[in-house]
């Protein structure tokens, strides 16, 4: 057994200990049985209903606002690292990309991710700039996160899983509270939240900085970003609602592009009104992007990208006996962006509608089928269906079998790039791509076996086609030209997760999750690159006398395979070794103070391994913060 899985084990059995130390004094603490073990979730994602999170049509986890609080993390990949089926990659200090269940690429361009229902992903290459978006970890209510595909309700981009980050409403946080973290790397990320309530109108103001050098060079700045946000809503009696909400995030990030680091400067806004009475509701929102990429080895490339997105969206629920609902809704998206590596302004119409009903004929039993209508100007048209059959035997047992089919469009990258490099590269786009698609078979598994403790297991079947890849490099007349194309053969990809939480006394909790994912046919160009087949993490979280508390999360990785993209346009396979990470917080928060203090260590013993073949060396960084809260 190779010394990081030693490690990784040797750390869980010591945990499994620790308990029995503190036994004797979980009287009095700071963090109750409430706080660490929070009841079922209501969740809305996975089925666009608010529904229990056991009895969800899909393979799904929930960070709670607790759990951020208590990681210390001043990014959201942070906090994905340690969900099961989730592949986080991090790239640099300001780079990360988030996959699922195996289907890695880099970009990644397979999660659909929101801010409460809001797409948040780039429209010219369909991923996040994770680092931009336009809130504060301290605002978030929870992370809900969907890892099957979820096209039937969602559309093209949520091939593989729907990532939604949900705020808090004003009324969660009324008041001020106040966040300053800083130490290593010249890391300094600080926010500042207010909400307040007026009658039947409330609102809330968020402010964010955030800030850091990167791994292999301290000196050398790596993400300098402003974050901000506004909303406010006015209650129409009981069951009528409106809101307004404007954002916006400028600055820039390091990302790593082919093979040299690229320097991304951005201003991302949007605005945003949503209504609601009773089972109706809509949702408008305009997106706006103004975007410049510079490679620092190659300073001719320059992309200048400006972007606009107008989405619309009306739903209605209807509850057409006990037992039956039925969600039905229609959208219309108009994406528009201009960049000189396209040489003309591109504008896309797009349009669909769905539904689903959900059944219940019996306590016992949930039936759930749905489908979503997309129309596409390049690809044309797409229908994808979902189907679950949800059984709970008992209050403690629910098991799910789930069957859906997904897709993702072309992006304006592979569909109309025309990108030309001074030693002789050139890189083009398609129009006549196929749309990716993916057919997944899920079952999944509840229990209860104890009143402190739960337990999920889900296995999944992945069959795809048409991935979207970019050709290695033809002469073409003077250049040599790498250009978009689909895969046509058919693949699969196989496994699954399994969790469990245990709250052995009040002021302890202790979590584990294994993932396991092969890849059991050709994927990529030349069918050698392959995804970690081992992922595991453990946590504890605890609080103890003279109020302090203390959060440790782990994880492991196992090895994996990347084809890498050469300046010449050749593929070149690397393999990258497994890895294991910790992350540590310990907090002091005295009794009824309104503030706390904290140190929190990201890669705690900070080996510098590296998460992809041309990707900086993660090491330490190590930071003090201040969280100081006021209610009126």
């Amino acid at each position: 057994m190779g010394r990081c899985l030693k490690d990784f084990f040797l750390l869980y059995f010591m945990l499994l200990m620790f308990p029995a130390v503190l036994a004797a004094q979980t009287a009095d603490l700071a963090m109750t049985e409430e706080f660490l073990f929070q009841p079922l979730e209501k969740v809305i994602t996975p089925g666009r209903t608010v529904q229990s999170i056991d009895r969800a049509p899909a393979a799904m986890t929930v960070i709670t606002s607790q759990e951020i609080r208590a990681s210390g993390a001043i990014s959201i990949p942070e906090l994905l690292r340690f969900v099961p089926g989730i592949d986080v990659v991090t790239i640099s200090s300001s780079h990360s990309e988030v996959n699922a269940r195996g289907l890695s690429v880099l970009p990644a361009n397979k999660m659909l991710v929101m801010i409460d229902g809001r797409s948040v992903y780039y429209d010219y290459y369909g991923g996040v700039v994770w680092e931009s978006l336009p809130v504060v970890m301290d605002q978030i209510d929870r992370i809900e996160i969907v890892r099957s595909p979820t096209s039937a309700l969602y559309g093209a981009n949520a091939f593989s899983g729907v990532i939604n980050i949900i705020t808090k409403l004003p009324g969660q946080m009324e008041g001020a509270q106040l966040r300053i973290q800083g130490g290593e790397r010249t890391t300094l990320y600080s926010s500042l939240t207010y909400a307040a309530s007026r009658e039947n109108t409330n609102y809330s103001l968020a402010l964010g900085t955030n800030r850091i050098n990167s791994f292999d060079n301290p000196r050398q700045p790596s993400k300098k970003m402003f974050l901000s946000n506004f909303f406010i809503e006015r209650r129409l009696g009981p069951q009528g609602r409106l809101s307004f909400e404007a954002g916006l995030s400028d600055g820039h990030v390091n990302k790593i592009f082919i093979r040299n680091l690229s320097r991304s400067q951005a201003t991302a806004s949007y605005l945003k009104f949503n209504a609601s009475y009773k089972g109706l509701s809509m949702q408008a929102f305009w997106n706006r992007t103004d975007q410049n990429e510079n490679t620092a080895a190659l300073p001719e490339i320059q992309e200048d990208i400006f972007s606009n997105t107008f989405d619309l969206e009306i739903q209605n629920r209807s509850n057409l006996s006990p037992g039956n609902t039925l969600i039905y809704g229609a959208s219309y998206r108009l994406n528009s962006i201009r960049s000189a590596i396209m040489n003309h302004r591109l504008e896309q119409d797009l349009y669909a509608g769905y539904f689903q009903d959900e059944f219940r004929p019996l306590p016992e039993l949930t039936m759930l089928a749905g489908a979503r209508i997309d129309r596409h100007p390049l690809v044309g048209t797409h229908v994808s269906p979902r189907g679950s059959i949800i059984i709970s035997p008992s209050k403690k047992q629910v098991f799910r079998l789930s069957v859906s089919q997904a897709f993702r469009n072309p992006s304006f990258q592979n569909s109309d790039l025309d990108y030309k490099v001074s030693y002789g590269l050139q890189i083009l786009g398609n129009r006549e791509l196929e749309a990716e698609k993916i057919t997944s078979f899920e079952l999944g598994y509840i229990c209860y076996p104890h009143e402190k403790a739960k337990l999920k297991f889900d296995a999944f079947l992945h069959k795809f086609r048409d991935n979207i890849f970019l050709e290695e490099a033809k002469i073409i007349g003077d250049y040599l030209v790498m250009s978009f194309t689909n895969q046509n053969r058919p693949k699969k990809i196989y496994g699954g997760e399994t969790s469990a939480e245990y709250l052995p006394f009040s002021n302890i909790k202790i979590g584990a999750n294994y993932s396991y994912q092969r890849l059991a046919s050709d994927y990529f160009v030349g069918g050698q690159q392959s995804p970690p087949k081992h992922k595991a993490s453990i946590s504890f979280q605890a609080s103890f006398p003279s109020s302090l508390s203390l959060n440790l999360k782990s994880s492991y990785t196992g090895g994996s395979r990347w084809l890498t993209t050469g300046t010449k346009g050749s593929y070149e396979l690397k393999e990258n070794s497994r890895y294991f990470r910790m992350d540590a917080r310990l907090g002091y928060l005295p009794p009824s103070s309104g503030y706390e203090i904290f140190f929190q260590a990201y890669n705690l013993f900070g080996d510098g391994k590296r998460e992809y073949p041309l990707a900086e060396h993660i090491k330490r960084r190590m930071t003090i913060g201040f969280y100081w809260s006021f209610k009126p």
